[in-house]
């Protein structure tokens, strides 16, 4: 009779107490939304943080400051969205170069993100800070940097956009345009000034300027 009316009272769904029952107990769902709250809290720390970091100076006299981005390429959740339509959709990048015009302004941005060097000069800026941008064109196209340039309408006179990091500079003279030169060093060291004698630290070796393994010799003979 026990094993009896066990049966029965599991077939009826028992008395439904917190551990037991066919659907999620209270203390499951609880533990279920406390675990969402801590993903979220993790990806707001993931995709905020270096949004958050204050801009540095990167060379005071030039007036040029470098800052973390908090979307790789933006800061704007709505050109983020759009890049990632971009991504899956359309997905191309313009060629390396310089360009004395204002490129397609998605693929442009987007090459950012695929470990182009990416740098806007507004349409007023010229002289020596475009004889300089068109001096690390030429180290770009020597060493097949992936560096793009062009024209821009926006507030500062320069920027360039790498690895996440945007530099900003409000003037645009041969000062600035060798900020931005070792700006774009810091990812392609192949493409710094030899000339310059910058008291500025020295950036980290990138990854993308390893030496490539020395090939396999036949021995003579």
């Amino acid at each position: 009779m026990v094993d009896d009316r066990a049966h029965q009272n599991d077939a009826e769904g028992g008395d439904g107490g917190d551990d037991h029952g066919g659907g999620l107990s209270l203390r499951s769902i609880v533990f279920l939304v406390g675990a969402l709250l801590v993903a979220l809290a993790g990806g707001m720390v993931v995709w905020g943080a270096s949004g958050d970091v204050a801009p540095t100076v990167a060379d005071e006299a030039s007036g040029c400051t470098v800052r973390a981005l908090r979307f790789t390429v933006t800061d704007d959740p709505a050109e983020f969205a759009r890049q990632q339509r971009f991504e899956v959709t359309t997905n191309t990048l313009p060629a390396p170069g310089f360009y004395d015009r204002e490129l397609a302004a998605d693929p442009t941005l987007h090459a950012a993100s695929h470990s182009f060097v990416v740098v806007y000069a507004r349409p007023d800026v010229g002289g020596d800070a475009i004889d300089g941008l068109k001096g690390l064109d030429a180290a770009a196209r020597k060493t097949k940097a992936p560096v793009v340039i062009s024209r821009r309408a926006q507030g500062p006179a320069l920027v360039a956009l790498s690895r996440g990091y945007q530099l900003s500079c409000r003037q645009g003279g041969a000062p600035q345009a060798a900020e931005v030169r070792r700006f774009a060093a810091q990812e392609y060291a192949s493409v710094g000034d030899p000339d310059d004698r910058s008291t500025t630290p020295p950036a980290p070796t990138s990854p993308n300027d390893a030496p490539s393994p020395a090939e396999p010799t036949t021995p003579a003979g």
